[in-house]
């Protein structure tokens, strides 16, 4: 029962030992790591740029955007607080029923996600994959905020992090993309005192935490093999479960801290970049390079390696990315260049 309960999300994630240690294969996976980083910079510049030089024309634009939506989200907000315990006290419930949320949403990426044995694997997994990435990270943040700087901080729910849950789950059905896309965090670090952080504290705040949860990822990585020999010699799909747990920690970190580390101003990964571009560096490359060589491609080299459909999908994605930016950037461009005309031609 423990292994037939085993989910496919589960069983497509390769042990250390599955993983090839070809030569060529590396310094493919090590190239397209770096190329990703490379687009990642640009596109962040750009995009970084282009919203500083015109933040009241973005503003304005969002702010028509979403103006019909603006009731609805005051109703979720409402909801929310009443849910959270800021208006009564039910704020215990609030950590249990977004994990669930969670790991309901996630479980989707499963195919045949329903009522049966592997998706109660699942669920319980990604509930305790997802709880241990956010508090590892997030909690560390708070922590190092607390007992390195005297700082006052917490860790606050992220309800946002459901609505990224879901399009990761549709991203990931629609590419048949297995173990899945899981954004891991759930909460994020808050501040507690109207104090503002130096560059230096900033960046320390993203990246230690940062290493301690890369560290804590690798160590569930090399317990899935254990944990999955635990499994298939147990009649109990909780002897499952460890393994689950295992891979949800490892994906769910693992991916979480390579998008987190994105440079856009609203990330963290603009923080890092800002303070220390060695960090940044290290902390991208490494996560980007697992990405890559653990979760994408696994054994094909040279090109051979850009004729799957998920590594090539992903590249496609980092194309579309770009041009996007780069469109947006060249419209404002086009447009300031037009208005100084006019202003001449007056």
């Amino acid at each position: 029962m423990g292994g037939r309960a085993r989910p496919e999300v589960v069983r497509s994630l390769l042990t250390p030992d599955k993983i090839s240690g070809d030569a060529d294969v590396i310094v493919t996976n090590i190239v397209l790591a770096g190329m990703t980083l490379i687009v990642i910079l640009l596109t962040a510049t750009v995009f970084n740029q282009t919203v500083q030089e015109n933040s009241e024309d973005i503003e304005a634009f969002l702010s028509r955007l979403f103006a019909p939506f603006r009731g609805l989200g005051r109703m979720i907000r409402g909801g929310w607080e009443v849910v959270s315990g800021r208006r009564v006290g039910a704020g215990a419930f609030a950590v249990p029923m977004v994990l669930g949320l969670a790991g309901l949403i996630y479980g989707f990426a499963e195919p045949g996600f329903g009522f049966n044995s592997k998706s109660l694997v699942l669920f319980s997994s990604l509930v305790i994959g997802v709880g241990a990435v956010t508090y590892a990270y997030s909690g560390g943040q708070a922590l190092l905020t607390r007992r390195g700087f005297g700082v006052p901080a917490g860790v606050k729910l992220f309800p946002v992090g459901l609505g990224v849950a879901i399009i990761s789950v549709l991203l990931s059905r629609l590419e048949n993309y297995q173990p899945g896309i899981i954004y891991g965090f759930i909460a994020s670090y808050a501040v507690l005192a109207p104090v503002a952080l130096d560059r230096r504290q900033s960046g320390q705040t993203i990246l230690f935490p940062g290493l301690a949860l890369l560290s804590l990822c690798v160590i569930a990585w090399l317990l899935v093999g254990p944990f999955r020999d635990l499994s298939q010699d147990s009649n109990s799909w909780l002897a499952a479960v460890p393994e689950g747990a295992a891979a949800a920690v490892f994906v769910g970190g693992l991916e979480g801290l390579f998008f987190n580390m994105i440079p856009l101003r609203f990330m963290e990964g603009y923080k890092l970049w800002g303070w220390n571009k060695a960090a940044w560096l290290m902390m991208a490359g490494a996560t980007g390079f697992l990405f890559w060589h653990v979760l994408l491609n696994q054994e094909k080299a040279s090109y051979s390696a850009l004729q799957q459909t998920t590594p090539a999908t992903a590249v496609i994605l980092l194309g579309i990315c770009l041009a996007v930016t780069l469109g947006v950037w060249g419209f404002f461009r086009i447009r300031a260049g037009r208005a100084a005309g006019g202003l001449g031609a007056g």
